[in-house]
């Protein structure tokens, strides 16, 4: 199994990203994240991303802040004929502020938290 750092790739796409302002404005800010990840055998993408403590955010869905698989091919280099799956984890750091549901532009703190999804190519 061939395994390379891609951290430094995903670090640029993500800095891409805009997202609520702390301060309420209409301003869109590019967001903190913490990210680790690796390619392996040219088809697996492995992504630990962090929401960190004391920053802001829309909200805490991986899929909404990561790019498209067809992004990512091209960014990476990647063959057309290989399917590409996009392992997550995910941690929220406990103080990470993501922006309420209720309309409003007011931000709450969370709780730490974990998970993992896979994203397949289809």
């Amino acid at each position: 199994m061939s395994s390379r750092d891609v951290t430094a790739e995903l670090k640029a796409l993500l800095a891409r990203n805009r997202g609520p302002d702390p301060l309420g404005t209409e301003a869109r800010v590019p967001p903190v994240y913490g990210i680790d990840a690796s390619l392996e055998d040219d088809c697996i993408v492995r992504l630990h991303l962090t929401f960190k403590a004391d920053h802001v955010y829309c909200c805490a869905e991986a899929s909404c802040h990561l790019p498209r698989h067809a992004t990512l091919r091209e960014v990476l280099k990647l063959s057309p004929f290989l399917k590409l799956v996009l392992a997550i984890e995910v941690t929220v750091e406990a103080g990470a502020q993501f922006l309420k549901l209720d309309g409003t532009k007011d931000f709450e703190r969370y709780r730490a938290s974990q998970y993992r999804c896979d994203s397949p190519e289809w």
